[in-house]
C-alpha cells in the first residue's frame, strides 16, 4: 500500500483541541493499510445498515425522477387569471407550494412516527432541547437544511437535464469537507488540500460546462441545493462537536435538528409560495397526476426517514438515533450508496426520459469525481477485491489449488479502466439511443416556385422608443457575424412612435427603408405586416427582430454558430418549451384559452392534431425565416391574425381571457402570436429541435451541429 494521503483532503477534519494530530494521522493511515480481504470492514461498510440504505437508494431516487416528472411534464396544470404576468419576467409554477407540503409531511410523520416509537418522544425531546440549549448550535444546519429543498425543486423545473443535475450530487461531500476543513484548520501551514479536492471541483465543473442547456436559474438553484446540503452535514458535524464539549445528548438534539428543519422548511417555502404562488395553483385530478403526486410524496417522505436527505445518504433515522459521526466528514458508504442512487436515476432517466443531451466528457467526468470522492488508493482496493475474487475461482476451478495471495498490479489496472470505460460507453449509449428514437414530425410545405428578387437577406426591425444610436449598435453587431457579413442585407424598420422624424431615424441607423406603422399588435403585428405587405417581395431570408434585442450577447453566438444558407426558421430566442397541442401552456402562467394552436395545426397541415402532439413554443418576439417556409403556408392565415392582433375590440379582447391592461398597443393575444412563429414556419413539431437545441447561455457545445437549432430547407 502507498503512504500517500488519497483522503478528499489531505488533513483531518476535525478540530485539533485535546486532540494529538500526528497520532490520529498515523491511526487513519494504518487504517488505510489493508489487503482486499479488510476492503469493507476499511470503510465502515460492515456497518452500514444494507437494508435501510437500499430502502433509502430506491426512494430517493424515484423521488427525484418523479418530483421532475410532476414539476415537468404533468406541471400541476397551473394557471393565472391575469396569465400574461409572465411578461414581468416571474415564473410561475408550484416548486415552492410542493415543497411546502413535503415539509408539512415530513413533520406529520416524525410526529406520528413519535407517538409509536418510545425511543423519540417529542415532549422529552423538546424538553431536554430547551434544557441543554443545543438547539443554538442547530439552528445554522436546520436553515440550510430547510433551504435545500426548495433549490432543489426549482432545480428540477429550471434545470432540462436532470442526469447532469443528479451527477452533480460529489459537490455534496466537497462542500461539506471544505467547509470542516475551513472550520476545523487551526494550523493551515500544515494543513493542504489534497489533489483529489481539486479534482472533484474540476470534474463537476466540467459537466456544468458542457451541459448544453444551462440557464442562469438552473445553475444558481441547482448548484445551490446540493451546496445548502453539503453545509447542513458540515454545520451538523460541528454542532455535534459543540454539544459534546458541553456534555450534551445528541440524540435529543438531533431530533430538535428534524423540528427545526421542518419548521423552518415549512416558514422558508410557505411564505415565498405565498407571495410567488398564490392564485395561480389550479390542481386538476387527473389520476396520472395524482397518482404521480402521490409517488413522489411517499418516496421523499421515506428518503427522508431513511437516509434524512434526498439528494445524499446520510445515515441517521427517526427511529434508532443515529447521528452524524463526528469525527469524520462522511464514510465511504455514504458515497457508495449515493453513487447507486445517482446511477438508478441516470439509468431511469436515459430509458425512459425526458430526453436530454448528455455527452460522453459529462459522463468521464461524472466518474473521475466520484472516483476524486472516494480516493484513488480505495478505488484500487475494490478493484483488487474483485479481481482477487476471479482469480481465485479461476484459478481455484482450472488448478484446484490456491492462487496468489496478491494479484497483479497491473491487472488491476486494466481492469479498473475498462469496467469504467464499459459504464461510460453504456450510458453514453442509452442517452445516443434516446436522440436517435427523435421524430421529424409531419412534412413541411414550401412554395419552392417563388424566387426572391430584391434581395438575400432581410433585417425586419419593430421600433419603438429606442435611441437610433441602440438600434445602429445592434444592426452593426449582428452584419458582423461571419454569414451576413458576406451578404448584402436589407434593413428595414418599422417604427411606432408617433413623434419619431423617419429621415433622422434612417440616417441614424443606415437602414434602408424607415416606415411609420400604426400602434397597434406589438411586434407580432409588425412581424405580420411585413409579411402581408411584401408578399411578393420577400427576401431568400428574414431576420424578425426587435430595435431593443432581447439576450443580445448570447444571440450573436446563436447567429455564428446556426445561421447557413440552408435555414428555414431558425428561434433567436430559448427553443425548449414544449406543450400538448390540445392542451397548450407554458411555466410562464401563459395559456391557449383561445384554442390557437390546434386551430392553426389543423390550417397548416390539413388535419387535426392529437392529444399528444407537442408544440415547441417560441419566444422573444426574434427569428430568422425563409421565404419558401413563409409562402409555405396560405396568405389568408397571416392576414387573419394581423386583423386580430391589431383590432382594437373582438374576442381577442374579451375580459375571461385577457389581463386587466390588456389594450390594442399592447394585446394579451400578442403574446400568442409570440409563442406561435415555430408552428406558423412549420418548425413545431420537430422533436429534434425541441430536444437538441441548445440554450442561447450554453451555445453550440461539443458534438453539436446546425442544424439542432432549426429547420433546413431542402436544396
Amino acid at each position: 500500500m502507498e503512504s500517500n494521503d488519497y483522503r478528499i483532503l489531505g488533513a483531518p477534519l476535525y478540530p485539533a483541541v485535546e486532540t494529538d494530530i500526528e497520532h490520529s494521522l498515523d491511526e487513519l493511515k494504518e487504517g488505510f493499510s489493508l489487503n482486499t480481504c479488510d476492503f469493507e470492514s476499511s470503510n465502515g461498510i460492515d456497518n452500514l445498515s444494507w437494508g435501510k440504505a437500499v430502502f433509502w437508494i430506491f426512494s430517493s431516487s424515484i423521488s427525484i425522477y418523479a418530483n421532475k416528472l410532476l414539476l415537468l411534464q404533468r406541471g400541476f396544470h397551473y394557471r393565472m387569471t391575469a396569465f400574461i404576468h409572465c411578461r414581468a419576467r416571474t415564473n410561475h409554477h408550484p416548486a415552492l407550494t410542493i415543497s411546502t407540503f413535503y415539509f408539512g409531511l415530513w413533520l406529520l410523520t416524525f410526529i406520528i412516527t413519535s407517538r409509536y416509537e418510545s425511543r423519540i418522544n417529542v415532549q422529552s425531546t423538546t424538553k431536554g432541547f430547551q434544557r441543554t440549549q443545543s438547539w443554538f448550535w442547530m439552528i445554522p444546519a436546520s436553515l440550510t437544511s430547510a433551504v435545500a429543498l426548495p433549490l432543489l425543486m426549482e432545480a428540477l423545473m429550471h434545470m432540462s437535464s436532470l442526469p447532469v443535475l443528479i451527477m452533480l450530487f460529489p459537490l455534496v461531500h466537497l462542500i461539506e469537507s471544505l467547509t470542516l476543513f475551513i472550520c476545523f484548520s487551526q494550523s493551515r501551514s500544515s494543513k493542504r488540500l489534497s489533489l483529489e479536492t481539486l479534482g472533484i471541483a474540476v470534474f463537476t465543473t466540467l459537466i456544468l460546462y458542457n451541459e448544453y442547456r444551462l440557464t442562469i436559474p438552473g445553475v444558481i438553484c441547482g448548484v445551490g441545493a446540493f451546496t445548502m446540503t453539503g453545509l447542513s452535514r458540515a454545520l451538523f458535524v460541528m454542532a455535534s462537536y459543540k454539544m459534546n464539549d458541553h456534555g450534551d445528548q445528541t440524540l435529543p438534539s438531533y431530533h430538535g435538528y428534524i423540528l427545526m428543519t421542518t419548521t423552518f422548511g415549512l416558514l422558508i417555502s410557505g411564505s415565498l409560495a405565498y407571495a410567488q404562488e398564490r392564485n395561480i395553483l389550479e390542481f386538476y385530478s387527473e389520476l396520472g397526476t395524482l397518482a404521480l403526486f402521490f409517488i413522489s410524496s411517499v418516496t421523499m417522505v421515506a428518503a427522508a426517514f431513511f437516509g434524512t436527505s434526498v439528494l445524499v445518504y446520510t445515515p441517521s433515522s427517526f427511529s434508532a438515533g443515529k447521528h452524524l459521526d463526528a469525527t469524520t466528514p462522511f464514510t465511504i458508504s455514504d458515497v457508495v450508496v449515493s453513487g447507486f442512487s445517482s446511477i438508478i436515476v441516470l439509468l431511469i432517466s436515459l430509458t425512459l426520459g425526458p430526453t436530454s443531451v448528455v455527452s460522453w466528457i459529462q459522463f468521464t467526468s461524472y466518474f473521475l469525481a466520484i472516483y476524486c470522492l472516494i480516493g484513488y488508493s480505495k478505488i484500487d482496493i475494490f478493484f483488487e477485491n474483485i479481481l482477487g475474487h476471479i482469480q481465485c475461482h479461476l484459478h481455484y476451478r482450472l488448478f484446484n489449488t490456491a492462487p496468489s495471495p496478491t494479484p497483479q498490479r497491473i491487472p488491476v489496472f486494466v481492469l479498473k479502466i475498462s469496467l469504467t470505460t464499459l459504464a461510460i460507453i453504456a450510458l453514453y449509449a442509452l442517452s445516443l439511443s434516446q436522440i436517435f428514437g427523435l421524430q421529424p414530425g409531419p412534412t413541411s410545405s414550401m412554395d419552392n416556385l417563388f424566387t426572391p428578387v430584391s434581395s438575400s437577406f432581410d433585417i425586419v426591425i419593430s421600433a419603438y422608443k429606442e435611441t437610433p444610436e441602440s438600434i445602429a449598435r445592434m444592426l452593426k453587431a449582428i452584419k458582423s457575424t461571419p454569414y451576413l457579413s458576406s451578404h448584402n442585407t436589407r434593413v428595414l424598420i418599422y417604427t411606432k412612435d408617433p413623434t419619431v422624424s423617419l429621415s433622422m431615424l434612417k440616417n441614424s441607423t443606415g437602414a434602408d427603408i424607415v416606415e411609420r406603422l400604426p400602434n397597434l399588435g406589438r411586434e407580432g403585428g409588425t412581424y405580420l405586416s411585413h409579411i402581408v405587405t411584401h408578399w411578393n417581395d420577400l427576401a431568400a431570408q428574414t431576420m424578425f427582430i426587435q430595435a431593443h434585442a432581447h439576450n443580445i450577447r448570447e444571440l450573436i453566438p446563436r447567429i455564428d454558430s446556426y445561421l447557413v444558407p440552408q435555414t428555414g426558421m431558425l428561434s433567436l430566442g430559448f427553443s425548449e418549451s414544449t406543450c400538448y397541442c390540445n392542451n397548450c401552456g407554458d411555466r410562464f402562467g401563459w395559456t391557449d384559452d383561445w384554442a390557437m394552436i390546434p386551430s392553426l395545426y389543423e390550417s397548416i397541415y390539413g388535419s387535426s392534431c392529437t392529444d399528444s402532439t407537442k408544440i415547441l413554443l417560441s419566444y422573444k418576439g426574434q427569428f430568422i425565416a425563409s421565404a419558401r417556409r413563409i409562402r409555405g403556408i396560405s396568405r389568408g392565415i397571416y392576414e387573419n391574425l394581423l386583423s386580430t392582433i391589431t383590432s382594437e375590440s373582438g374576442w381577442s379582447h374579451d375580459s375571461r381571457f385577457v389581463k386587466e391592461n390588456d389594450s390594442p398597443d399592447n394585446p394579451s393575444f400578442g403574446f400568442a402570436v409570440e409563442r406561435m412563429w415555430g408552428l406558423l414556419m412549420q418548425c413545431a413539431n420537430d422533436d429534434r429541435v425541441s430536444t437538441k437545441c441548445p440554450s442561447l447561455l450554453s451555445g453550440m457545445t461539443t458534438g453539436g451541429d446546425f442544424g439542432d437549432c432549426q429547420c433546413l430547407d431542402s436544396q
